[in-house]
């Protein structure tokens, strides 16, 4: 798999939980780069997060369904957020 995220401590240990399932992923901290690791390496699928700097995670799938390669634009991705912070500023309200 391809993990795609801006904080290096979550890509290490996304990569840590997925390794525990038998997974191999690469880890890529940089969203512009995707296009490039898709085309050169074959993934089952991505997970990437949504709310990056660089390039959102809406962004970079609409980028991977543009792909000129089929292959590219075929492969699954799933696109997630923490929202914790969200959950935390809720939770003190209540």
């Amino acid at each position: 798999c391809l993990l795609v995220d801006d904080d290096r401590l979550q890509l290490e240990l996304t990569a840590s939980l997925m390794k525990r399932y038998n997974f191999s992923c690469v880890c890529c901290e940089h969203p512009k780069e995707v296009l490039g690791l898709l085309s050169d390496q074959k993934f089952d699928f991505v997970f990437t997060d949504i709310q990056m700097p660089e390039l959102s995670g809406f962004e970079l799938v609409r980028l991977i369904r543009a792909s000129d390669l089929p292959e590219v634009r075929s492969i699954p991705v799933v696109a997630l957020c923490l929202i914790m912070n969200f959950y935390q500023r809720v939770l003190r309200h209540i």
